[in-house]
């Protein structure tokens, strides 16, 4: 990519955060220079052991991406309803999901206020989602509605010490341009087990270490630039090709910038309402 066109992809974020995928993209886009190029939608897919006629949701989707890289393994009557708070996340899912068996629907959801009768889901995802929330009440009180008994949870966060590296190197370069995601320290690998017992059971917790390692200045400054506010975004333009030349220049120099990288996924059980 050259800086034209790294140039007319920083544009792009001046929209809603969540109202397009273009943000949502550049932040998956850096993993695929994850040391061990383990998928993380794979890594996850793996962990929920899903069966044959169960009845799932995933609240905050995204773009769907978890399932389309995942399609030849789900089972083939199962049934999977897909929702984001956003409308044009809805959409782009629904866009990018092949699926003749018509196993999916999706709903444009308040995951504070779900629209389902109680006990509609075996299995309830929210990928990255919880983090969102500083109060996790109405939310957990929505999943343990509309869970089954016994019903299964999973929610994955990241560790608030993820991307320190890359975020000292930028700060740096300029002190304005800080990109930390300050809603990390509502729900991450560090306190999450903590806030879920307070409401479910928690039964496993899974953590993937894998550091991204990177060679090139694009990637980096197209993640950075996805966090931006409007604000921070104009400065990046003002400045972009100085830190461009910075970051070349160090990647130069070192060879490759390793970044800590590490997931969580967290498994949880309803609890009785009594």
């Amino acid at each position: 990519m050259n800086r034209d066109e790294l140039f007319s992809h920083v544009q792009k974020f001046s929209e809603d955060q969540y109202s397009n995928e273009h943000r949502l993209n550049a932040r998956i886009q850096l993993y695929q220079d994850c040391e061990h190029k383990k998928d993380w939608h794979e890594w996850v897919f793996e962990h929920l052991g899903l069966t044959e006629g169960l009845k799932i949701a995933e609240i905050g989707c995204g773009t769907g991406v978890l399932w389309e890289k995942n399609m030849s393994k789900l089972q083939s009557k199962s049934e999977i309803v897909l929702t984001d708070a956003s409308r044009g996340m809805v959409e782009t899912a629904k866009g990018s999901i092949n699926d003749p068996l018509n196993r999916f629907h999706y709903e444009v959801v308040d995951a504070e206020k779900m629209p389902w009768p109680d006990h509609s889901f075996e299995v309830l995802i929210a990928n990255h989602l919880l983090y969102h929330f500083q109060d996790h009440r109405k939310i957990f009180s929505e999943i343990n509605r509309v869970l089954v008994p016994n019903g299964t949870a999973y929610a994955s966060t990241v560790s608030a010490n993820n991307y320190r590296e890359l975020l000292q190197l930028i700060l740096e370069f300029d002190g304005r341009l800080s990109f930390f995601n300050e809603a990390v320290k509502n729900f991450n690998l560090e306190n999450g087990q903590d806030i879920l017992g307070k409401y479910f059971k928690v039964t496993a917790q899974y953590v993937l270490q894998n550091d991204i390692v990177i060679q090139s200045a694009a990637p980096l400054i197209l993640y950075v630039a996805s966090y931006f506010s409007e604000d921070q975004l104009h400065i990046l333009t003002d400045r972009f090709n100085e830190l461009c030349d910075y970051l070349e220049g160090t990647l130069e120099r070192s060879g490759a910038l390793r970044i800590t990288n590490q997931n969580v996924l967290f498994q949880y059980q309803r609890v009785s309402t009594g």
